[in-house]
């Protein structure tokens, strides 16, 4: 097997030497800068950091689709907006449920976040600890999967918030513009 070189080794002693000036002008701080970092650097640089609970659950929803032949749902952050506040109304209550404290149904809530629909569906959940779980358990009901599956639904937005006592209250909104 062949091998090209690059370039030219530098000689042990004259990199000891290079090594031994950097050390005693930059210090073990410096070095550390220098050579720690920029290893470290490099790993970071690759790094993508996990997607949140709600983008899980969209990731997972249009893969269910994808599954079962549908386009994908993209994220909208109004239904997004309308999603999460519905979650926070639900936690403050403690009460899972579609009805809002106002008595507000999950039209008027997208409506008011300013989306224009022609149809949307609701799916609530309680006590669900991450997205894989919510999702297993609405697409094991087959009202909840219904608005996963249907297939003129175009936009998502998922909801999250937590209880003062810890219990999650998740909230997806599906919608089809109108």
């Amino acid at each position: 097997m062949e091998t090209t070189q690059l370039s030219p080794p530098l000689p042990r002693a004259r990199t000891g030497r290079w090594l031994g000036r950097m050390s005693n002008r930059l210090g073990a701080f410096g070095m550390t800068a220098v050579f720690g970092l920029g290893a470290i650097g490099g790993l970071v640089q690759n790094c993508n950091p996990p997607p949140s609970p709600q983008q899980q659950v969209v990731n997972i929803t249009n893969q269910r689709r994808a599954e079962a032949g549908l386009a994908p749902v993209s994220v909208d952050s109004r239904l997004m907006n309308a999603a999460q506040a519905h979650s926070v109304d639900q936690a403050r209550r403690g009460r899972m449920t579609h009805t809002g404290s106002d008595g507000s149904n999950g039209g008027t809530r997208i409506t008011r976040a300013g989306y224009t629909w022609s149809k949307w569906g609701e799916n609530v959940a309680a006590g669900y600890s991450n997205a894989t779980s919510v999702m297993k358990g609405w697409m094991g009901s087959s009202s909840h999967r219904a608005n996963i599956l249907n297939r003129s639904m175009k936009h998502i937005g998922v909801g999250l918030a937590y209880s003062s006592n810890g219990t999650t209250y998740w909230t997806m909104v599906v919608a089809a513009p109108g």
